[in-house]
């Protein structure tokens, strides 16, 4: 097989010096001693320019920088030039030609290299100058450019001089009219009479434009240098018209940023650990690669990884994402970070509002809302989608109405393709699960709600969610686990033990939620209206009148011994009635209250644990018996039926009755009555 390689092309340039880089980190990393691998790793070093244990670069501003110290440089076309700027076809020709790519990266632009910005600055300041003789009359002259040192760099040597000031952060434009266009061949002119004036720096010669005057006819060679200029003009404009919106300049490197990528990591999570806002998380992002310590887009995606998990609030996203606006592929990182990880939906409409904020969902909602025809609802939501189709809001709202509208298919396809695309987050997962539940596809909804927590499995928020999913879908062992894992994330919250305490009672595991709900009650707490010590004895009375309705003496849950429990409990300081209210579905917000709906309330002491899924109301004997009562929606409306359950507990100083009562609160439903 003969393969034709151009070995005098720009990218075949670099792969001596790429093999010699490799060759030395493998003797670098052998296991012979250092001593013995030091003369070929120092030759390689001082051959190839690399920069080993053993020997250093040295940059200097510029060539003759170098040529007055002595140091010969070695001859190379890609002095300044970066491969990736290779892009096209033609771009390697015209990197040879010294010809700026108009799609070059910016650190070609921005000056990464002193001596590549000092040669184009002196090449511009050494093109047509027009010198004032000392009669006072103009002539036109042109100053010969001396050879250089050494080869020239080839992207820096065309860049105009108004491009090298792309170390700002604002892109800068071509040269205007005014302005002098170099001349890629100098030749000398006859020179006045009267010695030249010394020349200007290169920056002012560039940017001072040229007053033309009466005495002066302009030359068929100077129109040919106008007709180069106005060519310069066309493509230093479309040059600026590919550039990012903002270029970023370096400062000093840090020591930091000669540090591995994993020991660079710990110091960012320490930095990032003291932030309280937005702008603080900005702040280290820009300081981070002002000095250095983000070489390429694998340590930039760590460090954003790292600011991004410390986003806890919208207005946090707000901030640090629009800073991030003028990198687009750094914002659309963290975005679709956060929306794959936070379960909290105003963070999620944070976000949807810096990258789509073209839509005003609030409005799409309230037109849907105006109309009870399904085709005329999609219409509306597919418009909205159109103006933003990469939106998740709208892909949740899409999923929701397929499936209130009957159409589960089409709302399971279309959740399936966003999931093959990696377009998934919590939201919309709860979502699809949803109606895979409905349609009786529990593995698949299983699968599909454990997504929520996948990107994020040690956010304590995320597994409540996931938990109180399982847990009113009836799936207590599944729900057992994620509350299993909420204790270990946040040990110290009784709330999370309580729920955890609702999943085992649900599996079967009474006796190990009586323990832990005991636990709970003898543990630390502050006396009020949420106190989880209160709730804790209240749940353990819901579950041993559930046993005294109907006792297992062959297990020891006799009567008397329940009825022991219950005393110890210290519920009753008299003879009176306990209406335990309790439900598995957490988001929704019951209560108790009278049947008529002018009398929200009941007579009685009301205990509110929604968070566990508990409401009692403590009253007199024949408090519960008077009126009539009803379980009302005190929240927000749900799409889906809740399931509740109704226990009186009775004590008429002798002995207790229990009367239990379950029943459905239907979807959309405010109340039901008893």
């Amino acid at each position: 097989l003969d393969l034709k390689v151009d070995t005098t092309s720009v990218t075949a340039s670099l792969v001596p010096r790429l093999w010699a880089a490799e060759y030395a980190r493998r003797l670098m990393g052998s296991a012979a001693g250092s001593d013995e691998s030091r003369s070929q790793i120092l030759q390689l070093g001082v051959e190839y320019g690399l920069v080993t244990p053993y020997t250093s670069s040295l940059a200097l501003e510029d060539e003759s920088a170098y040529a007055r110290q002595g140091i010969t440089r070695r001859r190379s076309r890609l002095r300044g030039v970066r491969l990736t700027a290779i892009e096209r076809p033609g771009d390697e020709e015209r990197l040879v030609n010294g010809i700026l790519l108009p799609g070059a990266p910016p650190a070609a632009v921005m000056g990464c290299s002193r001596s590549s910005s000092a040669t184009s600055e002196r090449e511009e300041a050494n093109d047509g100058v027009f010198a004032k003789s000392a009669g006072g009359q103009n002539a036109p002259t042109s100053i010969a450019t001396a050879p250089p040192m050494a080869d020239p760099m080839p992207a820096a040597s065309a860049a105009p001089v108004g491009d090298m000031a792309g170390s700002r952060d604002t892109p800068t434009g071509g040269p205007s009219d005014n302005e002098l266009a170099p001349t890629p061949t100098a030749t000398a002119r006859p020179m006045a009479k009267a010695a030249p004036a010394p020349p200007m720096p290169a920056q002012k010669v560039a940017a001072a434009p040229v007053a033309p005057t009466a005495h002066f006819r302009p030359t068929t060679e100077d129109k040919n240098r106008a007709a180069r200029a106005d060519e310069k003009t066309v493509f230093a404009t479309s040059a600026t018209s590919h550039r990012p919106a903002v270029l970023r300049a370096l400062s000093l490197c840090s020591d930091v940023a000669s540090r591995p990528l994993a020991e660079r990591t710990l110091l960012w999570q320490k930095r990032a650990k003291k932030v309280a806002s937005g702008a603080e998380l900005a702040g280290i992002y820009d300081r981070a690669y002002a000095a250095c310590e983000l070489p390429d887009w694998r340590d930039e995606a760590a460090l954003l990884d790292i600011l991004g998990r410390r986003i806890e609030t919208e207005q946090t996203a707000e901030t640090f994402l629009a800073h991030l606006a003028p990198w687009p592929e750094a914002q659309r990182f963290v975005a679709r970070n956060l929306l794959r990880r936070t379960v909290d939906v105003r963070i999620a409409a944070a976000v949807s509002r810096v990258l789509h904020g073209g839509v005003d969902w609030a409005r799409v909602d309230n037109e849907i809302a105006s109309t009870d025809k399904v085709d005329r609802q999609l219409l509306v939501l597919k418009t909205a989608m159109l103006a933003a189709p990469n939106d998740p809001q709208g892909d949740m709202r899409y999923v929701r109405l397929l499936a209130r509208a009957g159409q589960r298919n089409e709302a399971i396809a279309h959740g399936r393709r966003l999931r093959d695309r990696g377009l998934m987050t919590p939201t919309l997962a709860q979502q699809l699960g949803d109606v895979l539940a409905d349609a009786g596809e529990a593995e698949e909804a299983l699968r599909t709600y454990s997504e929520i927590v996948e990107f994020d499995g040690q956010s304590r928020e995320a597994r409540r969610v996931l938990g109180d999913i399982y847990l009113r879908q009836g799936w207590h062992a599944a729900a057992y686990r994620q509350y299993k894992t909420l204790t270990d994330l946040d040990p110290k919250n009784p709330l999370a033990w309580l729920r955890l305490a609702n999943a085992a009672a649900g599996a079967g595991r009474v006796d190990e939620a009586l323990h832990i709900e005991r636990e709970v009650a003898g543990g630390e707490g502050t006396p009020g209206p949420d106190d989880p010590r209160v709730f804790a004895r209240m749940l353990s009375a819901a579950r041993l009148a559930a046993l005294l309705e109907k006792p297992d003496p062959a297990s020891g849950a006799t009567p008397e011994a329940i009825g022991r429990k219950l005393k110890e409990l210290s519920l009753f300081s008299g003879p009176g009635s306990l209406a335990l209210l309790t439900w598995d579905d957490l988001d929704a917000k019951l209560v108790l209250g009278a049947a008529d709906e002018k009398k929200e309330t009941l007579a009685g002491e009301a205990t509110d644990a929604g968070a566990v899924g508990l409401y009692a109301v403590l009253g007199g004997p024949d408090a519960w018996e008077r009126s009539a009562r009803a379980v009302r929606q005190r929240g927000d409306l749900l799409p889906r039926a809740v399931r509740f359950r109704l226990v009186v507990l009775s004590w008429d100083g002798t002995k207790f009755h229990v009367a239990t009562k379950e029943g459905q609160l239907d979807a959309g439903a405010k109340q039901r009555a008893l």
